[in-house]
């Protein structure tokens, strides 16, 4: 990953419709060929301080329809198809710098519906939503790992990796699943 210049805002309430204005071009190009379209991350979780940047999941029911269609469909809403990043059951995208300026800063992925990929975004979200003391332990968490690797993005991430891990563990996620999800973040 690039090495930007982490920043933590205090939640805006704007990001719920900019992720709406982007769920809405999506399903507009997409249509039929996808389940859904939800809005993971700490953007979706109100109260939750984050990087102003909103994390999304298209949910496809199998992954031949991401090799057949969306891919295509994505390419044509210039986007770049980037694989699994290391990531066990989502594929990124990323859209191409000459369309930037034009959509709110976001994160896109695409998840087989049921994977680990999405499993892991939903039962975190949910989890913070019902429970606002860790919605602000998660905060502080990330507005100090902000201070300490203020220029590497890797670090930053890996020092969430252990609250997320308890998060899923408390959500009913597997043991299993969680480990993979914790040694996959940490590469």
């Amino acid at each position: 990953m690039q090495n930007l210049a982490i920043k933590i805002f205090n939640y805006n309430p704007q990001w719920e419709n900019q992720f709406l204005e982007l769920k809405s071009l999506y399903l507009k190009a997409l249509g039929d060929k996808i389940l859904k379209v939800e809005h993971v991350g700490s953007t979706s979780i109100s109260g939750l301080k984050s990087k102003p940047v909103i994390d999304i999941d298209i949910v496809i029911k199998n992954s031949d329809i991401l090799e057949k269609e969306v891919i295509k469909e994505l390419e044509k809403l210039k986007y770049e198809h980037l694989g699994n990043m290391g990531i066990s059951g989502r594929e990124a995208f990323k859209l191409l710098e000459s369309e930037i300026y034009k959509y709110p800063k976001h994160n896109l992925y695409v998840c087989r519906e049921g994977s680990i990929g999405i499993k892991n975004h939903i039962l975190f979200r949910d989890y913070l939503r019902e429970n606002s003391t860790k919605v602000k332990e998660y905060g502080d968490i990330k507005e100090c790992l902000a201070r300490e690797f203020p220029n590497d993005i890797d670090d930053y991430c890996k020092g969430k990796t252990e609250f997320i891990s308890e998060i899923l563990l408390a959500s009913g996620m597997k043991q299993d699943d969680v480990e993979l999800i914790r040694d996959e973040n940490q590469n």
